[in-house]
This record gives structure tokens, C-alpha cells and sequence, in this order.
């Protein structure tokens, strides 16, 4: 029998290879008795899953550009830095369209599709989401895929406007990065309305891949965006390319199957992601001046 050569991610990972499996070992307190039952009693809990989301700063998130720049890519609802924008000469966020912040490299692990009926966001009084589903049968699926039902009267008006709500498809995937301080922790990405078009052309790049979800990688950058409406940054993901020296694949066994583990229990639980920790999770506010 030819024994496997574990050949890491790279030549000179084995922080980061530590660091992804580490999820999958005892915590640091944890006795040596209790190894036996790790898991025991917490099996329901994993049923229900709300992982952090990815999210990248515009000017109208108001709750992070304080902390943050336009352009940034955060951690919410933790606020925390996963990839800063680059900067021009001049001490401005770069208006890049490819690579515009420091690259991202993650597994996917789950994708699904959400549709959600926003409410209008000028009536305070009303939670930001209305309804929201995965049931691709419902009757919110099927007005989020009719572009004329994407829009219908909330019963509110304001200065004698009438007040719209608004349904949205949004696609969902859950992603393990394996660079950086975060590797190997399980974050939500949400694409919708200016960004579904890129949501679902990673998923045809997904595709050809020809090999499972959990065992590729790919490069997320950030990308400026302009159109008739305003300006704003994206999330893009593309296949890592040879000054990355990140492979495209997952080539440590011990990593892919506990990638694997990850996508089984991802796809058995209820993932919710939150969309409520930054109005800028609207896409109505994705296209804002700044």
C-alpha cells in the first residue's frame, strides 16, 4: 500500500494547516477524561448555524465607516478587518476594478439561494427584513425572480410618496478562508441585486472545476463598481493564479476532510445569515455616492 504524501497547502503552511484544523480538536481547558464526550449534549445546537458574514464597506454603512475605510472587507457582526483596500497617491481608497484590497483565499463549502422582502427603510418603525425564505417554491421565490413584482407597496407613505418594499434574491455561500488569522472559520457571503450577477458567475466558476465544493480555492478581491446610480465596491472571486503561490486545490487530506465535515454539517443545519448587523446589507443602498 502507497502511503499519501501530506503535502500541505503550500511548501510553508503548517501554521495555517494547524490553525484550519483546529476547529475540529478539544479546547485548550478541555481534560484529557473528557475527550470521549466532546460534542456530547450540544448535538441540537448544531442544527441551527449563524455564521459571521463577509461584507464590504460602502460609504452608506454608516456603522463601520467610523471604523472603517470605503472599500474595506469586514467581519460582521464583529467588526473586524479580513482585507483592507489599497490606497492611491493621494491617501484615496483605489478605484480598481480587479484587486482594488488584499486578496481572500477560501474554500466554499455551502451554497443556497434566499429570497427576502426588505422593507422600506425609512419607516423606523419597521424591522429591515418583512419575510424572508429559501423555499424556492414559495410565493416570495417566485415575486424575487419576477422582475415586476420586485417591488410592492408597504401600506407607508412618507410626504405623500408612496413607500415600496422590495424582494430580493440573494445568493448565499458559506466560505473557510485558509489564509490569515481567520483561517479555517466559517463566514456567510451574500450577493444580491447589482452583486447577483457576480454571485452567480462564481457559481458557473465553481462548475467547471469538476471536483468537489469543499476542496476548491479561490481569490476574493475587491472591485470598484460605477454605473448611472453611483459608485460602490464588490466582492469578486476568481481561481488563484501562479504569483499566489496558493494552489487551487485543497492538497492535505486531513484539511479536505474536515472541509468535508464542515460541508456535511453546514447542509443538515439552518444557516441564517444576518442581514440586519449594517443597513448596507440592503442592496438598495449598495449604490451610493462616496
Amino acid at each position: 500500500m502507497v502511503k499519501k504524501k501530506k503535502i500541505g497547502l503550500t511548501v510553508k503552511d503548517e501554521t495555517t494547516r494547524d490553525l484550519i484544523l483546529g476547529s475540529a480538536k478539544p479546547g485548550p481547558d478541555v481534560p484529557d477524561f473528557m475527550y470521549d464526550d466532546i460534542g456530547v449534549g450540544t448535538e441540537e445546537m448544531g442544527k441551527y448555524i449563524r455564521p459571521p458574514r463577509i461584507q464590504v464597506v460602502l460609504a452608506l454603512s454608516k456603522n463601520l465607516t467610523d471604523e472603517f475605510n470605503v472599500g474595506d472587507v469586514v467581519i460582521v457582526p464583529q467588526k473586524m478587518l479580513l482585507a483592507p483596500v489599497k490606497f492611491n497617491e493621494h491617501g484615496k481608497p483605489e478605484k480598481l476594478k480587479v484587486d482594488a484590497g488584499e486578496p481572500i483565499f477560501a474554500v466554499p463549502i455551502l451554497f443556497f439561494a434566499e429570497f427576502i422582502c426588505w422593507n422600506p427603510r425609512e419607516v423606523d418603525s419597521l424591522p429591515a427584513i418583512h419575510e424572508r425564505t429559501t423555499d424556492e417554491n414559495s410565493p416570495l421565490a417566485a415575486k424575487c425572480r419576477d422582475r415586476r413584482l420586485w417591488l410592492e407597496d408597504s401600506g407607508h407613505t412618507k410626504d405623500d410618496k408612496t413607500l415600496m418594499r422590495r424582494n430580493t434574491e440573494h445568493l448565499n455561500y458559506v466560505v473557510v478562508p485558509v489564509r490569515g488569522e481567520f483561517a479555517g472559520t466559517p463566514m456567510a457571503l451574500s450577493y444580491s441585486r447589482s452583486e447577483h450577477r457576480v454571485g452567480s458567475s462564481f457559481a458557473a466558476l465553481i462548475r467547471t472545476r469538476r471536483a468537489p465544493l469543499f476542496g476548491c480555492i479561490f481569490k476574493f478581491t475587491a472591485g470598484y463598481r460605477e454605473n448611472a446610480q453611483g459608485e460602490w465596491y464588490g466582492l469578486d472571486a476568481r481561481n488563484p493564479d501562479a504569483n499566489d503561490d496558493v494552489p487551487g486545490m485543497i492538497q492535505d487530506e486531513d484539511v479536505y476532510e474536515h472541509l468535508r465535515s464542515l460541508h456535511e454539517e453546514y447542509a443538515h443545519a439552518t444557516v441564517e445569515i444576518d442581514m440586519e448587523t449594517d443597513e448596507s446589507a440592503d442592496p438598495a443602498s449598495a449604490k451610493a455616492e462616496f
